[in-house]
C-alpha cells in the first residue's frame, strides 16, 4: 500500500513539475499551480486531484469519513438520544455505531394498540374494543372475542382468565388459578391439580372431587350434565356449574383405563357415567360400596352377604359355566342391559 502511494505520488509530483514548472519542498506536492500536504489536503488527498467527498476528511493521504462524535470531533455529538425505542447507539472511531435494533412492539392480536415506551423500550399492548366487531370486545390473549358473562371469570366457559389459568369454583367462589397435571376423573382436592381446562368439582354419589369437565347444560358436554341430575354447585358470582358425565360402560374392565366406570340414576330413568379410582375387591369380596370393587363389577347383596359381583351385558361377558341374569330390579345404563353373571 505505501509502495503504491508512494508511486501515485511521485507519478503526480513530476507530472505537477512539468506543468507548473516549479519545484514544490519536500513532503509536497506542485497540483493545480501551488503546493499542497498530500496527507492533508482534501483536494488532492494522496495525490493531485484525489478529491474527497464532504463526508470526509484526509488522513494520511487517505479519505476517511470526518467524525461526528469522540475527541476528534469538531463538534461532538451524543450518539445516544435515550430514546431505547429507537435502538442504542456508540461512538467507535468516531463515528455513531448502532448496537441494538429498534424495538418492534408486534403481538399477534389484531385488536390491540402497539407502543414503545421510549425511557425503558418495553411495548405496551392497548385492548380497543372499537376495533373489533359489535358486541365483541378485545382480549389481549385472543383477539375479539364474546364478553366473559360471569366475573372474574366463568368455570363453564372458561373465560376471564389468563392464557395459563383456569376459572376454579373451590370454596364457592370462581377465581383464576394454575393448573398441574392430574387428568379427567382422577381424585383432586383443588382445581390447581388438575389439568389445563379441568375443575376440581364434586357428586353427591363420590367420596371425593373429581377432576372434570364443567357444564351448564347437557349441550356443553359430549354426554350429559350431571346438572340433570340435580347434582351441581352454585358460585357466588351467580353462576351454576355441573359436571360433564364421562361416557364409559360398566362393564368393561378397559373403557376408564386404570379406573372404574361408574353411573348414577336419575328418578326419570336416565343415567350417567364416570370414572373413578377402583378398588380391590374382585369376584366374591366383601364390599359395602360399589367402589370398593374392581372395574366391571358392583357391590351386591346376595342372600347371606355382600360382596362384589362381575356385571354383564349379556353370557358371553361371563365365564363359561356362568349365565347373565338380571337384577331384580332391571338395570339399564345408557340404553343398555346390565346384569350380573351366575
Amino acid at each position: 500500500m505505501r509502495w503504491a502511494l508512494a508511486t501515485r505520488w511521485l507519478a503526480a509530483s513530476l507530472l505537477a513539475l512539468g506543468a507548473a514548472g516549479c519545484m514544490c519542498p519536500s513532503g509536497r506536492l506542485a497540483c493545480d499551480g501551488q503546493c499542497v500536504d498530500p496527507t492533508t489536503d482534501p483536494e488532492h488527498c494522496g495525490g493531485c486531484g484525489f478529491g474527497c467527498s464532504a463526508t470526509h476528511f484526509c488522513d494520511q493521504g487517505r479519505c476517511v469519513p470526518t467524525p461526528v462524535c469522540g475527541p476528534r470531533a469538531a463538534s461532538p455529538v451524543a450518539c445516544d438520544d435515550a430514546d431505547r425505542c429507537n435502538g442504542t447507539y456508540e461512538c467507535f472511531d468516531g463515528q455513531c455505531v448502532e448496537t441494538s435494533g429498534p424495538q418492534r412492539c408486534v403481538d399477534g392480536v389484531a385488536c390491540t394498540v402497539s407502543v414503545c415506551e421510549p425511557a425503558t423500550g418495553t411495548c405496551r399492548h392497548t385492548p380497543d374494543d372499537t376495533l373489533c366487531d359489535e358486541g365483541m370486545v378485545c382480549d389481549t390473549r385472543a383477539d375479539c372475542v364474546t364478553p366473559c358473562p360471569y366475573s372474574p371469570c366463568s368455570v363453564v366457559q372458561q373465560c376471564g382468565c389468563a392464557a395459563n389459568q383456569t376459572c376454579s369454583p373451590d370454596g364457592g367462589n370462581a377465581a383464576c388459578s394454575a393448573s398441574s397435571f392430574r387428568g379427567l376423573g382422577q381424585a383432586c382436592e383443588r382445581t390447581e391439580q388438575c389439568a389445563m381446562g379441568l375443575v376440581c368439582l364434586a357428586l353427591g354419589t363420590e367420596d371425593s372431587a373429581r377432576c372434570s369437565a364443567a357444564c351448564a347444560a347437557d349441550d356443553d358436554c359430549d354426554g350429559l350434565c350431571f346438572r340433570s341430575f340435580g347434582q351441581e354447585t352454585r358460585l357466588a358470582n351467580g353462576e351454576i356449574v355441573g359436571r360433564c358425565e364421562q361416557v364409559c360402560d360398566p362393564v368393561s374392565t378397559t373403557s376408564c383405563g386404570l379406573l372404574r366406570c361408574d353411573f348414577v340414576l336419575s328418578t326419570a330413568g336416565g343415567s350417567a357415567t364416570f370414572c373413578r379410582e377402583a378398588g380391590r375387591g374382585g369376584d366374591g369380596s366383601s364390599c359395602t360400596a360399589d367402589a370398593d370393587c374392581t372395574a366391571g363389577r358392583l357391590c351386591v347383596r346376595f342372600t347371606d352377604r355382600t360382596a362384589c359381583g362381575r356385571v354383564c351385558h349379556g353370557d358371553d361377558d361371563c365365564y363359561s359355566f356362568e349365565r347373565c341374569r338380571d337384577f331384580t330390579t332391571p338395570l339399564m345404563v345408557h340404553g343398555e342391559r346390565i346384569g350380573l353373571c351366575q
